[in-house]
């Protein structure tokens, strides 16, 4: 549907968090858009790792960024 960038898993995620790394990685991204999709990812799972009980890979390596693409994102 003409969208340029897709945040996707791997398998079922926790809801709250996918809440997190979806919330840290748009506020990220719209932070440092020049840095792209694919580095505030990483931030936002950086940070998932340092809450407790939230460091396990099953909870935060699922996620992975389709079409990291900086230039061409608009959020109006």
């Amino acid at each position: 549907a003409g969208v340029q960038s897709l945040m996707v898993t791997h398998w079922e995620v926790d809801s709250e968090v996918s809440a997190f790394i979806t919330t840290t990685t748009i506020e990220r991204y719209r932070e440092e858009p020049g840095a792209g999709l694919a580095n505030a990812l990483r931030y936002a799972i950086d940070r998932t790792r340092e809450r407790r009980g939230w460091d396990h890979p099953a909870l935060w390596a699922p996620f992975s960024i389709i079409g990291d693409s900086p230039n061409r994102i608009s959020y109006n």
